[in-house]
């Protein structure tokens, strides 16, 4: 048989429970533009947008980035805030420089954003320097 509570009020008992959101974010990321021409020795900015979100609130300043290219060399990374609405975007400088690669230099463009209870959510998009 199921013990009732003594004073009859069943909510103390789901009062108590906090619930939280066990999924992360979500992310999207997008890249002004996937392929560019080669510059030489120079770097070319390129805008990278997207949005986040998630039902149990988004920590606005948790928005990070890392970039990497196929060569395995680490390039740029930081950090960017999150609008109210989930928007963000930010500028990020590419090298335009690359190795005798028949088919281009591409870059991977991480994003990570974290939510209220600490889940991370992520995302990505490249950019490739044409040949």
């Amino acid at each position: 048989m199921f013990p009732y509570p003594a004073n009859g009020d069943f909510r103390l008992a789901f009062e108590s429970e906090e619930v939280t959101d066990p999924t992360p974010p979500a992310v999207t990321a997008a890249a002004e533009a996937a392929t560019v021409p080669p510059l030489g020795d120079r770097r070319l900015p390129v805008i990278v947008w997207g949005l986040v979100r998630d039902e149990s609130g988004v920590n606005l300043t948790s928005g990070a980035y890392a970039v990497t290219d196929e060569y395995g060399q680490v390039e740029p990374q930081g950090s960017f805030s999150i609008k109210q609405d989930g928007r963000y975007s930010f500028v990020v400088w590419l090298e335009t420089r690359r190795a005798d690669d028949r088919d281009g230099r591409r870059f991977l463009i991480t994003v990570t954003a974290e939510e209220e209870d600490g889940h991370v959510g992520i995302a990505s998009t490249t950019v490739t320097i044409r040949r």
